[in-house]
């Protein structure tokens, strides 16, 4: 039996992060062909991004749809995401209970956050602009505003697919659903 000879070898391979594919087609010195198809995956979660299409961060990773997050009409990984708005998984906590006319003693109760640490995420809200304050001493209301609005939006695209802050958005939309 004679001896084989590859003409064309073709591989499939991941994309290298930043990058949305590409194909690279070779000779070899004996004549065969090599042809190289680098597919993109999200560089967020692994998903194969042949069927749907990927925005690409300012950090330069590839993300699906699921993982694009989307601040000030720009598509942001997570993580870029959570380094533009500068707002804690705690802070998030009060913004969005705020914004649900929802007690900081709930908040405080259904997130399990120490008075200390709710009182120091409330002060960096207020000083930040992002929640406001109304009344005096013991009959302080504090509301968010439209700036701490828009920054929540953000927020909670980030948090809301982990379990205790989606748990957490579950228990404050039951307890305005009963309101």
């Amino acid at each position: 039996m004679s001896e084989r000879k590859i003409l064309l070898d073709e591989r499939h391979l991941p994309e290298r992060e930043g990058f949305l594919g590409s194909k690279i087609t070779s000779m070899g010195a004996d004549g065969s062909i090599l042809k190289e198809v680098k597919t993109p995956f999200c560089d967020c979660c692994g998903i194969l991004l042949k069927e749907v299409n990927p925005a690409l961060c300012s950090c330069h990773r590839k993300i699906c749809p699921s993982c694009t997050i989307i601040h000030e009409n720009r598509a942001y990984c997570r993580e870029c995401a959570k380094q533009i708005i500068a707002v804690t998984k705690q802070d998030f906590f009060i913004l969005y209970g705020l914004a649900h006319e929802t007690s900081l003693s709930d908040i405080k109760g259904i997130s399990a956050m120490s008075s200390d640490a709710l009182e120091e995420s409330l002060s960096a809200l207020y000083e930040r602009g992002l929640v406001e304050s109304e009344g005096i001493f013991i009959f302080t209301h504090y509301s968010v505003t439209d700036k701490g609005l828009a920054v929540l939006a953000t927020a909670e695209q980030i948090y809301r697919r982990e379990g205790d802050a989606s748990n957490f958005i579950a228990k404050i939309q039951e307890a305005s659903v009963d309101r």
